[in-house]
């Protein structure tokens, strides 16, 4: 009897694909839920609901002494395109969960009873404000689930504000 051994030896390489993942996550320092959710090859939707916090402490010779502290319902959407996923990976740094730099379109609502101007009167009843604008930033997930997420850039604000006329009387 005659018996033949043979042995094919196959190998490959797992290529890990370079894309954006979905993330969710808790934020504390701006307090609510985040999700990101990919829509493209290096490109995400990133949506929060939670609290816009907005704080103040002024201090001036002239004007006196002013100070406020603002918790208001928010929603934040944002598009981002990752841009620098390639260089990371050569340098061996982390990518994972969207570890990387990007460019961004935002929109945001919260309902506010702040000023916006200091002309303006402190409404007696929650307004929506609206901003908009562009930027760039970065988001780095470090191990044991922290995370880091920054971005800068120029925006509008657009709200309805009110302000007194001549006699006193308060208008929009």
């Amino acid at each position: 009897m005659l018996q033949f051994l043979i042995i094919i030896n196959c190998s490959s390489q797992s290529k890990q694909e370079n894309n954006v993942r979905t993330v969710t996550r808790a934020n504390f320092l701006s307090s609510g839920i985040s999700y990101e959710r990919p829509v493209g090859r290096m490109q995400s939707i990133f949506l929060q609901a939670g609290m816009s916090m907005d704080a103040a402490v002024g201090f001036s010779s002239a004007l006196g002494n002013t100070s406020y502290f603002h918790l208001d319902p928010a929603i934040h959407i944002e598009y981002r395109y990752y841009y620098n996923y390639a260089r990371r990976q050569e340098k061996n740094k982390r990518t994972d969960m969207n570890s990387m730099n990007y460019f961004n379109a935002i929109v945001d609502c919260y309902l506010s009873k702040r000023r916006v101007a200091s002309s303006d009167y402190d409404e007696e009843k929650l307004r929506p404000v609206y901003s908009a604008g562009i930027g760039w930033g970065f988001q780095r997930n470090f191990s044991k689930r922290f995370s880091l997420d920054y971005s800068l850039g120029p925006g509008v604000l657009i709200t309805r504000v009110f302000r007194p006329d001549i006699v006193g009387e308060v208008y929009p």
